[in-house]
């Protein structure tokens, strides 16, 4: 007896993961020949006897020429089963190509800060090559490594001329429309600030350290979650120390309202806080080493 042997069927392609759709991934030639190439399977953006663009990598590029145009027959073919013209089971090539563009965009942005800031603190030049990696001080500008809004790692969004961030990335599968989220904090040269002025205040960061002085003895307390430690009036040093211990506190990774902690420890570094300390140096290495032995 000869057993009738069952097909196996076929995967649902929404059924297949997808990584996240991000432009910044992608090479600034890869963008380009994706913006020309979309809704090409790769056998025919690729031909084999044609060789690609410098700068295009054909194992970066193929894979998603051949998935989002698997989504595209796909949708087609249930538009069609359905009669819904305007069904929608992918993102589109549409969003793929806003996405590209505005990576392209923000990468000529990040150039042209590259070239303004030249010149200006190592500081300020580390933080123009991935402004969108950093937290800004609205009222010193300092950049800060992480923080309120701030991309994470690597660059998944942009910032547009009224300070708001732009996702270059979507969901392969997600039909929604992005969304713009407000930026906390913008540098000067993004030339936007009002939001970030606004998000401060809904912060209500404080100016300046707390000191409590009596006559032989005082302590210095981080006035947002008011930890404190003492030091005797008549020793400087022992002052220098405890401000050291404070400063250090504010940018630990393990305190709560991390954001305003952080921007707090901007400000002390800018000068542009309170009356108490003109300047706090950040902690440095001989210092830690010298409240260790004390």
């Amino acid at each position: 007896m000869v057993r009738e042997r069952k097909g196996r069927k076929p995967t649902n392609p929404l059924d297949l993961p997808d990584a996240r759709f991000l432009g910044t991934a992608y090479s600034s030639e890869e963008c380009a020949f994706l913006l020309e190439h979309l809704g090409e399977p790769s056998v025919v953006a690729m031909p084999p006897d044609d060789e690609l663009p410098i700068g295009v990598n054909e194992d970066a590029v193929g894979p998603l020429l051949d998935r989002t145009y698997q989504l595209e027959q796909y949708q087609q073919a249930m538009r069609d089963r359905t009669g819904t013209e305007d069904l929608t089971v992918w993102c589109g090539f549409d969003k793929l190509r806003d996405v590209l563009s505005e990576t392209l965009d923000w990468r000529a942005q990040v150039q042209e800060l590259k070239r303004r800031t030249r010149g200006s603190s190592s500081e300020i030049q580390r933080a123009a090559n991935a402004p969108s990696l950093h937290m800004w001080d609205p009222t010193t500008d300092i950049p800060y490594l992480g923080g309120i809004g701030a991309d994470a790692d690597i660059v998944q969004t942009g910032l547009n001329e009224r300070g708001e961030r732009v996702e270059l990335f979507t969901e392969l599968k997600n039909t929604g429309p992005g969304t713009l989220k407000s930026l906390a904090g913008v540098a000067r040269f993004v030339r936007s600030r009002t939001r970030a002025e606004q998000t401060a205040k809904q912060l209500d960061i404080p100016e300046d350290l707390l000191y409590d002085e009596g006559e032989h003895y005082a302590s210095v307390a981080c006035p947002i979650c008011k930890k404190s430690e003492p030091y005797e009036v008549s020793k400087a040093t022992t002052k220098r120390k405890a401000v050291t211990a404070i400063m250090r506190h504010l940018i630990e990774e393990n305190v709560s309202q991390v954001d305003k902690h952080r921007l707090l420890y901007q400000r002390m570094k800018s000068g542009k806080s309170g009356n108490q300390s003109k300047r706090v140096q950040a902690p440095s290495r001989s210092t830690e080493q010298e409240t260790v032995e004390a």
